[in-house]
């Protein structure tokens, strides 16, 4: 039975980048109950018979501190199990995650946008990122790895004017490897949003059908994420972890 952890973030982010902070971490709005760290984590397909127990995610991604200067790259750790179960204590690298709730829902995280700190420990260089689950009486104790991704650049576009009419091709380039690429659009003036996860790395592009944007016009939000999975299961739940780095532009769209 195939069972899509739909884990994408549809980010709302128009207020935000009209208020001239151009940060995907502004806006806590997202259709993913699962998904609070305010960046895109891609949807990963599970054949098995078990139910979703719990995301993982490491993320290294540009963050603006300060209003009109260049944005600051950060790396954060992020948690959440169940429908918003505690977990116990939760380290990534053996750096302690804080525990949040709101509403009787419990995530674990390492950023926060008032005081924006650096996940030390956590590096995206093909390393290994490790997790430790203390449990509880509804999450089991374990530990995970995933593999992180290497860092990698947007060749085109590079930012300004796009023409759409025959679509939106995207190049990258970066060290190889058995990685996947994660394509997000979000039209800010009116919050459509396009979503392409699953893409391999070594393709080294991919080209968006003008079908699948039509409409998108005006200023826009172009993520592009590299990214690595891995799971752990037991007889009645899989958990996913995910290491990825977000890479993102505005483009003006005729």
């Amino acid at each position: 039975m195939r069972k899509p952890l739909m884990i994408i973030t549809t980010v709302l982010l128009a207020a935000a980048f009209l208020g001239g902070c151009q940060n995907p971490t502004d806006s806590a709005a997202n259709d993913d109950p699962t998904n609070k760290s305010g960046q895109p984590i891609p949807s990963i397909d599970y054949s098995g018979d078990q139910e979703f127990g719990g995301l993982m995610a490491t993320i290294s991604f540009e963050f603006q501190t300060v209003p009109n200067f260049p944005a600051v790259q950060f790396a954060m750790g992020y948690a959440f199990f169940g429908e918003g179960q505690n977990a116990g204590d939760v380290y990534i690298n053996q750096q302690p995650l804080s525990a949040e709730s709101s509403s009787g829902s419990t995530w674990y995280t390492s950023f926060s946008q008032t005081s924006p700190s650096n996940l030390s420990g956590v590096y995206f260089n093909g390393s290994q990122h490790k997790w430790d689950i203390g449990g509880s009486d509804k999450v089991p104790a374990f530990s995970l790895s995933v593999t992180s991704p290497r860092s990698f650049n947007i060749t085109s576009p590079t930012g300004g004017t796009v023409d759409i009419s025959d679509g939106l091709a995207i190049y990258w380039s970066g060290s190889t490897g058995g990685d996947s690429i994660l394509v997000n659009l979000v039209d800010l003036d009116n919050s459509k949003t396009f979503t392409k996860s699953g893409i391999r790395f070594n393709d080294g592009k991919v080209k968006i059908n003008k079908t699948d944007i039509s409409g998108f016009k005006g200023e826009a939000l172009l993520q592009v994420v590299r990214y690595n999975h891995a799971l752990h299961t037991t007889d009645d739940k899989y958990y996913v972890a995910v290491a990825e780095i977000v890479k993102q532009m505005t483009i003006s769209i005729p």
